[in-house]
C-alpha cells in the first residue's frame, strides 16, 4: 500500500493549465519493406508461420522476426492489444517485429517452459531475442500517444539490433527450438568441420536447412510421439532426490519418448525443449500428474520401462524371410527361426498397443522363449478346425451309451500339463464331467480359493482330448479376462484360447487376427474368454449367436440374478448344450433371484411361477425347495478339503467415535428433525420417499464413521504443515488412532497387511495416513486397469517385495485376486452384504498361505456400523444358506430405520465410557490373536466362521461372543434429551437465518397468502411460528423460556452442522482444531457482553485446585451474568485471578472458546470475541498497537515468508491509519475556518473532494479484517509475543483478558 504524501493531501482538483492536448490519431503500425536481395530478408522463411502463405499479398506485407528465422503476414499478427508478438517503433513510420517465441511468451504462461530465445546447443541467448521494449496495455499505449502528439514514441535501439542477419537464429518449425546456424548438425556431409570459420559453416547450414526448416531431430524422428515414459535431469550429479518433474525447467531435463506404432524397444531420450515443442500440452500435464504428482526422475531406460512391456504375449501375424510352398502345422512350427517381423501384443499392454517388431534372437533368453511359445500358439490357431456337428453328435451319443463309470477320471487329463490337480479338484472335475455327461447344467459353488478355475480348465481339456468337443465360451468380469487366458495357457498349452474383451479396437484385433485369422469363415480356437460387457454388446451378439458353442461357463454367476438385465437376455439367446455357473459364495439374493438362476440353467423352470408357489416358506415346502435346487450345486469349503491350510482368527475390534465424529454424527441425524422423530415413534409409518431419505442419511453416517473428511473434504485444513496435517488426520478418526498403534507393531512382528474399504475417498485418506507413517503400500480399486492391476499384484507377491500394505476396495479387490503373501486382513467398514467381506478375507486365506491369517474388522461402537455387523452375523449364522436368502431384504426400509436408531441412546448417555487403545492393549490383542482360532459351524464354511467371529473387549483384554447389545431389544433414547437436541438445532437454524437476513436482506418475497398475525396479536412467520418484533435487536437478544434454559443445562454435546464446519474452515486459518480441541461442549448461545460477579470461592483464587478444568469437562465457574458495574480486580499480571471466558462464561484453555466453534472468535490481541463476519479487532484500528505488532514481528520465530507477509500487511494498515489521521486533522482545520467565517478554498482546501472522496476511503481503510494476517493468527506465537501484542497501549475502557495458565502446546490462536 502506498502512503499519500503531503502534496497529495493538500492537492486541489482545479487546474489552471488550459493547454490543448493533442488528439491521438490511432495505433497504426507501418513496416518498411525490404529488398528481395537484402541479407536479413534472405535469412528468413518466405512463408507465414501462421497461415502458410508465401510472400506479401492479400494478408499484407510479410514481416520478419528480428531474432529468428520465422516470418508473419501483418494481418496474421492479430490485434495489437491481444497479440503475443511484440512490435517496436524504431523510426518514423518504421516498426520492427519480434515473434512471441523470441520474447519468451511461453515462460509467462508456464514458468517451467523452455527458453526459446536461446541457442539449444550453446545455450547463449540470441542478440535480438530479448524484448526491445516493455509490453504495455492498450490504455497505457494510448496515454503514451496522447503525450506524444498522437504518435507512438520511438524506441532508441542500437543499430546492430535492427535488421541484422547475424542476429537471426534458425528456428525449427516442428519443435520451435532455436540454434545458431553454425551450431546445426550437417544433414549431408560427414567431414570434420573443426577449424572452419563459423560464417562459412553458417552459410552451408543455411543452404541445407532452408529447404524444410526442420532440425535434425525432427527430420529423423521415426514416428510421432505417442506417450512420455519417464524423465531425468540432463546433469544427474546435480539432481536432488525427490524432486518432481514439475519442479525442473524444461531446459534442464530430457524425456523418454514412446513412438507411435513402435514398441518400447524403440523408445528414445529426447531433450526437454524438443518434447515441449512437439508434444501436446495434455500429454505433458497427464505425465506430470502421474503417481499423484510425485513423478520423480528415472535415470536409465531399464528402470523406466517395465519388463512386461518387452515380453511377448501373443503373436498376431508374422512375416517370414523366405517362402515355402508346403503348408503343414509341423512345418510352420519348424520355421520359427525364419520369422523376420511379427505383429506382437506384449504382456503388460493391450491389443491397442500391438506393433510390428523384429523378433528376438535365441541369444535373448527368456524373450526368445516367450516368442517361441507365442509363435507355436499362432501356428496352432491356423490349423484349428471346429468339428462338424453331425459327426460330433454321433461320437457323443456313442460315448454316453457306454456309461459314465468307463469314462470317470482317476488321474488328470494328459493335456493338462501345467500342474498337478489336488484330490478334491479331481473329484470336482469328475462331478462336472458327470453333469456334462448327463446333459445337466450345474453350479460349482466351492468356497473361494479352492481352484474353481483349474477344475473348469480340466473339464475343457478332457472334452477336447477325449471327444474333440469344442468351442467353449467363458463369460467373466472384464478385469479377469487376461488372467483366465493366462491360466488356460499355463495349465493346457495345447488349447487355443482367445480373450475377446475391452475396447472396440481390442475386440476387432482379436477377431481379425486370432478368432478368424486370414479372413477365415469359421472360428479358429478352442476357447473364447469374453467379458460381461462384450457379451451384452449389440455389435457382438450376432457373432456369438453364429458360433455352435458346445458349452458356456459364466464366472461370478450371481450376475444373472436379474432376468430383465441385458446380460441375462444376451446369454439366454445363445444355444449351448451345457451351461455352468461359478460362484465363490452361496447365492445371497432373494427368492426370485434364485429362481431366475434356475430358469437360466433349465428353461423348464418358470421363475415367476416359482415365486408365487414359494411366496410363503413353511416347514413343508422348504424341504421341497432343497430337493429342487440340490442337484444343481457342488459346494466344498476350505476347512473340509484343505486340512493343511493354516488356521484363521477373525476378531471384531470395536472403537468409539472421536469428538468430531460424535458431533458430526448427531448433526447428520438432526438435519431432518421430523423424519428422525418418526423413526423413534413406532406408531408412525414412513412413506416411500421418506425411506429413500433414510438411505441417504445412512450413507452419510457411514462416511462420517469412516472419517469426517470422507463426509466433507472442506472440513480438513490443507494449508497446515505436513506434521500437523498428519496429526489432524489421525485425531479426527478413532479408527486411524487404532491403526497408528496397530500397523507399526504388525510390521515389527513380520506381518504384511491387506486393508479393505468400500469408499474411494477413505482409500485416499488411508494412503495419506500410510505415507505419514512411512509405510510402503500399493493401491487397487475399480479405476485401476487390468494390466496395471496385475502388475501391482505381482509386485506385492514378489519374493523380495518390500511393500508392507495393500489398500483395496472391497468390491473391486475381492474377486479373482491371489494375495496369499499377506497374512493380515483389516476391514475398515462393514458391508451390508457380508459375503463381500468374506471375499476380501479369502484374498489371503487361500492355497499358498503359509502363516496363520489374522482378520481385524473395525467397528464403531453404538453406531450404525454395529447394527450392520449384527445383521451380517445373523444372516451368516443361519443353518441353510439358500433358506437364509428367502427372507433376506424383505423390508429394507425397516432395516434402515433400525440401523439409524441403533446407538443413539448411547450417544446421549454421558455415563458411557469411550474405548481407548494404547501400546499395552494392542500388544495384548496381538498376543491373544496368535492363539485364537475362529470356530466354525458344522459345514466348516467361511460363512459360519464369519458368524462366529469374536469381539475384542479392550477393558478386560479378552474376547466376547456378542456384538453390542441385543439387536432384538433396541435401546430407545430418552425422548426429552432427543427433543432438546432437535429443539436446539431448530433454534440455531432460526438464529442463523435471522443473522443472514440482517446481512443480506429479506431476499425474494414469498408470493403466497399468509396471515402474519395470530389471534393473540403475536407476529407469525410463513410457517405460522411466532417471531419477535422485527424492530428488536435479534443479535443481542435471547429467549428466556424455561424450555430453552433447560436445554442449555442438559445438552451434553450440541450437534454441529457440517455446513458450520465448512464455514468455520473459511473463517479460520488453522482448522486442525477440529481434531484436537479438548474444550467444553456447551451449546452455542446468542452472543452478549455481560458483567461477571465472582463467588467467594473464586475471590480467594490462587490455588492449583481451583484452576479451571482443561480436560473438556462441563464444570462451570461460579459466576452469574448481572447488570451491575464490573469488579475492578486486576486481570493480568503475576497475581492475577483466573477468569472465565468473556465470550462464553466458561473455563477453557486459551483458543478453545466454543463460540469460535459456532462462528465467533476470541481474539489473541484484545481478548474479545468479535461478533459477526467482519471481525474488526480494536487493536488493528490503533496506530500504537500496530507499531507494537511490527516491533514484535522482528523477533518472531515464524518462517520468513510469513513474517514478510504479516509485516507488509501491517505496514499497509499503518499507512491507512496515518492517512485517516491526516484527513481527520484536515477536516478539523476546515471546520475551524468555516466557524471563523473564512472560505477554506482561499486557503487551498478542496472541500468537496475532502468530504466525499478521501475521507470516505479513509474510513473504509479502517475496516480491514484481521483475518487477512495469517502470521498474527498462528498457533506457534509465543506467550511473550502474545502479551506484547495484547498488553501495550491498550485502552483502559476496553476489556482485556489473559489466561492463568498457558494452553497446550498445540493450541490455536484466539
Amino acid at each position: 500500500m502506498e502512503e499519500i504524501g503531503m502534496e497529495q493531501v493538500y492537492r486541489t482538483d482545479s487546474s489552471d493549465d488550459s493547454r490543448p492536448v493533442a488528439k491521438a490519431v490511432g495505433a497504426r503500425e507501418a513496416f518498411q519493406p525490404l529488398p528481395r536481395s537484402n541479407p536479413f530478408h534472405l535469412r528468413h522463411m518466405q512463408q507465414c508461420e501462421s497461415c502458410g502463405g508465401s510472400g506479401s499479398g492479400a494478408r499484407g506485407q510479410l514481416l520478419h522476426c528480428q531474432g529468428c528465422s520465422l516470418s508473419y503476414h501483418q494481418q496474421c499478427l492479430g490485434f495489437r492489444n491481444t497479440r503475443d508478438h511484440l512490435t517496436t517503433k524504431v523510426g518514423e513510420a518504421n516498426f520492427i517485429l519480434q515473434c512471441r517465441r523470441c520474447v519468451g511468451i511461453a515462460r509467462r504462461k508456464e514458468p517451467t517452459a523452455p527458453d526459446q530465445g536461446i541457442c539449444s546447443f550453446c545455450h547463449d541467448p540470441g542478440p535480438a531475442c530479448h524484448p526491445f521494449r516493455e509490453r504495455k496495455s492498450a490504455a497505457q499505449e494510448q496515454r503514451e500517444r496522447e503525450n506524444n502528439q498522437g504518435e507512438d514514441p520511438i524506441q532508441e535501439l542500437d543499430e546492430q539490433l535492427v535488421n541484422n542477419p547475424d542476429n537471426v537464429l534458425f528456428r525449427c518449425i516442428s519443435c520451435w527450438r532455436a540454434f545458431h546456424f553454425h551450431h546445426l548438425s550437417s544433414k549431408t556431409e560427414t567431414m570434420n568441420m573443426d577449424g572452419v570459420d563459423d560464417d562459412l559453416i553458417a552459410e552451408e547450414r543455411f543452404r541445407e536447412y532452408s529447404r524444410n526448416w526442420e532440425c535434425l531431430d525432427c527430420e529423423t524422428m521415426p514416428a510421432k510421439p505417442s506417450g512420455i515414459v519417464a524423465w531425468r535431469p540432463i546433469n544427474p550429479d546435480m539432481y536432488i532426490p525427490g524432486t518432481t518433474v514439475r519442479e525442473v525447467d524444461e531446459d534442464h531435463k530430457e524425456y523418454l519418448i514412446k513412438w507411435d506404432k513402435l514398441s518400447y524397444f524403440r523408445a528414445q531420450w529426447m531433450p526437454g525443449p524438443w518434447t515441449w515443442g512437439v508434444t501436446a500440452s495434455s500429454m505433458r500435464i497427464a505425465f506430470g500428474k502421474r503417481d499423484n504428482g510425485v513423478n520423480v526422475a528415472t535415470m536409465n531406460t531399464e528402470d523406466a520401462i517395465p519388463e512386461d512391456y518387452l515380453r511377448i504375449d501373443i503373436v498376431l501375424d508374422v512375416k517370414f524371410t523366405s517362402i515355402v510352398n508346403t503348408q503343414a502345422e509341423e512345418v510352420d512350427k519348424a520355421r520359427v527361426r525364419e520369422v523376420d517381423r511379427a505383429l506382437i501384443k506384449y504382456k503388460g499392454l493391450g491389443y491397442e498397443d500391438a506393433v510390428w517388431e523384429t523378433v528376438p534372437s535365441p541369444e535373448d533368453g527368456d524373450r526368445w522363449n516367450d516368442f517361441v511359445v507365442a509363435y507355436e500358439d499362432w501356428v496352432t490357431g491356423r490349423y484349428v478346425r471346429i468339428p462338424k456337428s453331425k459327426p460330433l453328435k454321433m461320437r457323443l451319443e456313442k460315448a454316453r451309451v457306454q456309461g459314465f463309470s468307463a469314462m470317470e477320471k482317476t488321474k488328470q487329463p494328459g493335456n493338462l500339463t501345467g500342474g498337478e490337480l489336488m484330490g478334491y479338484q479331481l473329484e470336482g472335475l469328475n462331478w462336472l464331467f458327470y453333469k456334462w455327461f448327463s446333459r445337466a447344467n450345474a453350479i460349482l459353488a466351492d468356497e473361494m480359493g479352492l481352484g474353481k478355475t483349474i477344475q473348469v480348465i480340466g473339464l475343457l481339456a478332457t472334452l477336447v482330448q477325449d471327444f474333440n468337443c469344442f468351442p467353449f465360451l467363458i463369460v467373466v468380469p472384464n478385469s479377469t479376462c487376461p488372467n483366465w487366458r493366462r491360466e488356460i495357457k499355463q495349465w493346457a498349452p495345447s488349447l487355443r484360447a482367445v480373450a475377446y474383451y475391452g475396447s472396440a479396437v481390442s475386440r476387432d484385433m482379436a477377431y481379425k487376427y486370432e478368432m478368424y485369422p486370414e479372413a477365415s469363415k469359421e472360428l479358429r480356437c478352442h476357447v473364447v474368454v469374453t467379458s460381461y460387457d462384450a457379451a451384452a454388446d449389440d455389435s457382438c451378439r450376432r457373432f456369438f449367436r453364429g458360433v455352435p458353442w458346445q458349452g458356456m461357463i459364466v464366472d461370478e454367476g450371481q450376475r444373472l440374478k436379474n432376468d430383465q438385465g441385458l446380460l441375462y437376455a444376451a446369454l439366454t439367446a445363445l444355444k449351448a448344450p451345457f451351461k455352468l455357473l461359478l460362484t465363490g459364495t452361496p447365492l445371497q439374493n432373494n427368492a426370485r433371484e434364485l429362481f431366475n438362476l434356475l430358469q437360466f440353467l433349465d428353461d423348464s423352470f418358470n421363475a415367476q411361477a416359482l415365486e408365487l408357489e414359494y411366496a410363503e416358506l413353511t416347514k413343508h415346502n422348504v424341504p421341497q425347495l432343497h430337493d429342487m435346487i440340490r442337484p444343481f450345486f457342488l459346494r466344498r469349503t476350505k476347512a473340509q478339503v484343505l486340512t493343511f491350510l493354516p488356521p484363521m482368527a477373525q476378531i471384531i475390534l470395536p472403537v468409539s467415535m472421536s469428538l468430531v465424529q460424535r458431533k458430526l454424527y448427531m448433526s447428520i441425524l438432526a438435519k431432518n428433525p421430523d423424519l428422525i422423530r418418526a423413526i423413534f415413534d413406532p406408531s408412525k409409518t414412513l412413506k416411500q420417499g421418506e425411506k429413500a431419505n433414510l438411505n441417504n442419511i445412512l450413507m452419510q453416517l457411514r462416511k462420517c464413521l469412516c472419517h469426517p473428511f470422507v463426509y466433507s473434504q472442506d472440513i480438513e485444513d490443507r494449508q497446515a504443515s505436513a506434521a500437523l496435517l498428519h496429526r489432524n488426520l489421525v485425531e479426527a478418526s478413532s479408527k486411524l488412532q487404532l491403526l497408528e498403534i496397530l500397523l507399526p507393531k504388525l510390521k515389527e512382528r513380520g506381518h504384511r497387511v491387506l486393508i479393505f474399504s468400500q469408499f474411494l475417498d477413505m482409500m485416499d485418506i488411508i494412503e495419506d495416513f500410510l505415507d505419514g507413517l512411512a509405510l510402503e503400500h500399493l493401491r487397487l480399486d475399480g479405476n485401476v486397469g487390468s494390466l496395471q492391476k496385475q502388475k501391482r499384484i505381482d509386485e506385492f507377491n514378489a519374493p523380495d517385495s518390500t511393500v508392507f500394505a495393500f489398500v483395496l476396495s472391497t468390491r473391486a479387490g475381492g474377486v479373482g485376486i491371489n494375495l496369499a503373501t499377506a497374512d493380515t486382513v483389516i476391514i475398515l467398514d462393514p458391508d451390508f452384504n457380508p459375503h463381500q467381506d468374506i471375499q476380501a478375507l479369502s484374498r489371503a486365506h487361500r492355497i499358498g498361505q503359509k502363516n496363520k491369517v489374522l482378520c481385524f474388522q473395525l467397528m464403531t461402537r453404538s453406531s450404525a456400523e454395529e447394527k450392520i455387523v449384527q445383521i451380517g452375523r445373523r444372516k451368516m449364522a443361519l443353518d441353510h444358506v439358500i433358506v437364509e436368502q428367502m427372507d433376506a431384504d424383505e423390508d429394507q426400509g425397516v432395516d434402515v430405520e433400525s440401523v439409524l436408531r441403533h446407538g443413539v441412546a448411547d450417544l446421549l448417555d454421558e455415563t458411557v465410557t469411550d474405548i481407548k487403545y494404547d501400546d499395552a492393549s494392542v500388544d495384548k490383542l496381538l498376543d491373544r490373536s496368535q492363539i485364537e482360532n475362529t470356530k466354525a459351524g458344522e459345514d466348516n464354511s467361511a460363512e459360519s466362521q464369519f458368524s462366529f467371529a469374536r469381539v475384542w473387549a479392550n477393558d478386560t483384554a479378552s474376547l466376547a461372543d456378542s456384538v453390542g447389545g441385543s439387536d432384538d431389544e433396541e435401546r430407545v433414547p430418552e425422548q426429552s434429551g432427543w427433543d432438546n437436541i432437535l429443539r436446539e438445532r431448530e433454534r440455531l437454524a432460526a438464529q442463523e437465518a435471522a443473522a443472514r437476513q440482517q446481512i443480506l436482506g429479506r431476499g425474494k418475497r414469498a408470493r403466497q397468502a399468509v396471515d402474519y398475525v395470530s389471534k393473540e396479536g403475536q407476529l407469525l412467520n410463513e410457517r405460522g411460528e411466532g417471531v419477535s418484533d422485527p424492530d428488536s435487536d435479534t443479535d443481542f437478544q435471547e429467549q428466556q423460556s424455561e424450555a430453552h434454559a433447560s436445554a442449555d443445562e442438559d445438552i451434553d454435546e450440541a450437534s454441529i452442522d457440517p455446513d458450520e464446519l465448512v464455514e468455520r474452515r473459511k473463517l479460520s486459518t488453522h482448522r486442525g482444531i477440529l481434531s484436537q480441541a479438548p474444550g467444553p461442549e456447551s451449546p452455542s448461545r446468542v452472543f452478549r457482553r455481560s458483567n461477571i460477579v465472582w463467588s467467594a470461592q473464586h475471590m480467594r483464587g490462587g490455588s492449583q485446585s481451583q484452576q479451571p478444568p482443561h480436560d473438556g469437562s462441563k464444570q462451570r465457574p461460579a459466576a452469574v451474568a448481572t447488570t451491575t458495574t464490573p469488579t475492578t480486580t486486576p486481570t493480568t499480571g503475576v497475581g492475577a485471578r483466573p477468569q472465565p471466558c468473556m465470550a462464553c462464561g466458561t473455563w477453557h484453555p486459551q483458543g478453545y472458546c466454543p463460540y469460535k466453534l459456532a462462528g465467533y472468535e476470541r481474539c489473541n490481541l484484545c481478548g474479545l470475541a468479535h461478533f459477526g463476519v467482519a471481525r474488526t479487532c480494536p487493536h488493528i484500528q490503533s496506530e500504537t498497537q500496530v507499531i507494537e505488532m511490527l516491533t514484535a514481528l522482528k523477533a518472531s520465530p515464524e518462517q520468513q515468508h510469513l513474517v514478510e507477509l504479516a509485516t507488509r500487511y501491517l505496514r499497509g494498515v499503518k499507512g491507512t491509519l496515518v492517512q485517516a489521521k491526516k484527513f481527520k486533522a484536515q477536516r478539523a482545520t476546515v471546520e475551524a475556518l468555516i466557524a471563523q467565517g473564512i472560505d477554506p478554498a482561499t486557503r487551498g482546501f478542496n472541500v468537496q473532494s475532502m468530504t466525499k472522496g478521501s475521507s470516505h476511503r479513509a474510513d473504509q481503510g479502517q475496516q480491514r479484517s484481521f483475518a487477512a494476517t495469517p502470521i498474527l493468527r498462528s498457533q506457534h506465537m509465543t506467550n511473550t509475543q502474545q502479551q506484547t501484542l495484547m498488553g501495550k497501549g491498550a485502552d483502559d475502557n476496553r476489556v482485556r483478558q489473559s489466561v492463568a495458565t498457558p494452553g497446550p502446546s498445540g493450541s490455536r490462536g484466539f
